[in-house]
């Protein structure tokens, strides 16, 4: 029989139950959201996200979902903020400076995109996401080679592979349209 430890040890002190709940409480905002907005209430959701971000804001995981909740209502400008904060709490993470990119992208702010993309493949090389969507955006941008390069990258990394020839279809696509006008 396992027994837990006497209340007056060290894991059950107030700090440590303190942080728990936190943690809990923090989770359980951003479940809560999730419910909100699959309901169409983006507004209540938007309260859970920033319930959490004032339980844990250290946590890049709320500026993320609020970030998402935003872009998705269309807000393209406050999900790039949201965004950015995430990326303050958390550089390290190749998804959110994707997030970013994605968000300068919706917007046709290639080299705003470009820049993201770059950073989220400096962070982690075998982010082949990163590598694709950096490749689309170079081309957007009117960078063919680059965007070649950018996309050999992504099909080195041998996962994707649908995506990435797809993506040197679009890019050979858009040169060739490029050339003709």
């Amino acid at each position: 029989m396992i027994r837990r430890p006497p209340r007056s040890t060290p894991l059950y002190s107030s700090a440590a139950s303190d942080v728990y709940k936190r943690q809990a409480h923090y989770r359980t905002h951003l479940n809560v959201a999730g419910f909100y907005e699959k309901r169409g209430d983006w507004k209540l959701a938007l309260q859970h996200i920033e319930a959490a971000m004032q339980l844990n804001p250290l946590i890049s995981r709320p500026y993320e979902e609020k970030g998402l909740l935003l872009q998705r209502r269309g807000k393209l400008a406050e999900a790039h903020d949201a965004f950015e904060l995430a990326l303050n709490r958390n550089a390290n993470d190749p998804r959110l400076f994707a997030r970013a990119g994605d968000i300068e992208a919706l917007q046709r702010r290639w080299l705003g995109a470009i820049e993201h993309y770059r950073d989220s493949t400096r962070v982690d090389p075998s982010y082949t996401l990163g590598h694709i969507k950096l490749g689309l955006s170079l081309a957007r941008a009117g960078q063919f080679e680059a965007a070649r390069v950018a996309l050999s990258l992504a099909d080195a990394l041998a996962t994707h592979e649908r995506d990435v020839r797809e993506a040197f279809a679009y890019v050979s696509g858009l040169e060739q349209e490029q050339r003709a006008h």
